[in-house]
């Protein structure tokens, strides 16, 4: 297996970890509003916001349509985030459906991987299933 691959896998998979932490802390534990439901919905927010940044590489390397397509996503989900806090966990996880189905269905990114396809699509169903369970448990 290609070292980077396994070592883009782990990353992507330990990055995971906190959406897969946090609807079980809750139902578990069910805690009152703490300082840990704020650093989700903003660790929420931080990676969408990476995701739409990953799409820059290629757009300075290929064509700009990926740079603005992705800055207006940036935009859409810090507005989001600002105007919507109640509903950013469902928001978020509908964003990330949305940005996964941008690369999956559309000319916006140039061939990705079939590895990547798979990869983003685990980690994307992962993460959108998580924020939006929350969004409900909470």
């Amino acid at each position: 297996m290609n070292h980077i691959k396994t070592v883009t896998d782990l990353f992507g998979f330990l990055g995971l970890l906190p959406f897969i932490a946090y609807p079980l802390y809750v139902l578990l534990l069910n805690p009152v509003s703490t300082l840990i439901d704020e650093y989700y919905t903003t660790y929420g927010l931080a990676i969408i916001c990476f995701m739409t940044g990953t799409w820059w590489g290629q757009g300075l390397a290929e064509n700009y349509k990926p740079i603005v397509v992705s800055a207006l996503l940036f935009a859409l989900a810090l507005v989001c985030y600002l105007l919507f806090y109640e509903y950013w966990l469902l928001i978020g996880g509908i964003l990330l459906l949305l940005l996964f189905a941008l690369e999956r269905f559309t000319s916006i990114l140039q061939g990705p991987s079939v590895e990547y396809q798979k990869l983003r699509f685990t980690l994307t169903l992962g993460t959108s299933s998580s924020l939006v369970l929350s969004h409900f448990v909470t």
